[in-house]
């Protein structure tokens, strides 16, 4: 039989050992730091909008919390203002030197190294400081790989710098042309994605969309591709004799459709023959294009 003492005891012993926190109604700020640590930044960045619009005073652990956010959101203009506001005010050291890791942060992120050197250089972080001369050691690398032409070498050593600054246009555009020249579509896709969207005006960029369309076996949208960017200012020269070789690629394709149903071996093959000399100027073998026959 279990005496009543006891039970108390160990209801005693349970309610000691539960935190405080369990009983007491989580506050914004907690609710906001936690979203922060989970890397909920929209989410956080929303209520600390309304938590420092709502305040009195400026709060310089809000800023600190938002200027985070806006790093991870890459929304760099309110990321510097915050930053700026802390190191400007009546912030203590430890709240300016948190502001500072931020903002050396940010211009890793954009590739802006000599900026990134200084700030790191303000928060007396031994880690960012490492971390900036390493990125400023792999972009000479990167210089002296590119100037020698070995590209291969360049563009890797150039995904590696992207993995730190991926905000960095011009490097972005490097590892594209790189990429475009090497014929590697999957690259190019990767970093020039949302070209059409920066440079809506650009014709090259139309024309190389058609070129990596048509190598992917969509030869009709790569036609339409072609046509907008002759109708575009400054189209590339080729550019008309590739909406060629598009329509032929597409007669191609029909006829080695007809003559694979009718079983004419002959014609067949020597459709297949032309379609890959004529394909290979931009594809390699192998793309969908000439993987698909």
């Amino acid at each position: 039989m279990i005496r009543t003492d006891q039970i108390n005891s160990q209801m005693l012993f349970i309610l000691l050992h539960i935190p405080l926190t369990y009983f007491v109604k989580k506050s914004p700020l907690h609710k906001v730091q936690q979203q922060v640590g989970f890397r909920q930044y929209k989410e956080a960045k929303e209520l600390l909008d309304q938590m420092i619009n709502e305040s009195k005073n400026v709060n310089f652990e809000l800023l600190n919390l938002r200027a985070k956010c806006n790093l991870n959101l890459n929304i760099i203009e309110q990321c510097v203002f915050d930053v700026n506001t802390i190191l400007n005010l009546n912030s203590t050291d430890a709240e300016k030197k948190e502001a500072l890791s931020t903002l050396t942060q940010l211009y890793i992120k954009t590739g802006e190294l000599e900026k990134a050197e200084k700030y790191a250089n303000l928060s007396n972080s031994s880690v960012l400081i490492q971390n900036v001369k390493e990125l400023q050691d792999m972009n000479q690398q990167f210089e002296t790989f590119y100037q020698l032409k070995q590209l291969k070498e360049a563009s890797s050593v150039l995904d590696k710098i992207l993995e730190y600054s991926p905000l960095n246009d011009n490097l972005i555009l490097n590892r594209t042309e790189i990429a475009w020249n090497q014929k590697d579509y999957n690259s190019y896709n990767k970093y020039g994605s949302d070209f059409e969207i920066k440079y809506p005006k650009d014709s090259k960029i139309v024309f190389r969309r058609g070129i990596i369309l048509m190598c992917n076996g969509s030869i009709s949208s790569s036609i339409s591709k072609f046509k907008q960017s002759l109708q575009m200012r400054n189209p590339p020269l080729i550019c008309s004799s590739s909406l060629k070789l598009a329509d032929k690629i597409s007669n191609l394709l029909k006829i080695i459709e007809d003559a694979y149903t009718n079983n004419n071996t002959k014609l067949l093959k020597n459709s297949i023959n032309e379609l890959n000399s004529s394909s290979l100027k931009f594809c390699t073998k192998d793309d969908k294009l000439t993987q698909q026959v």
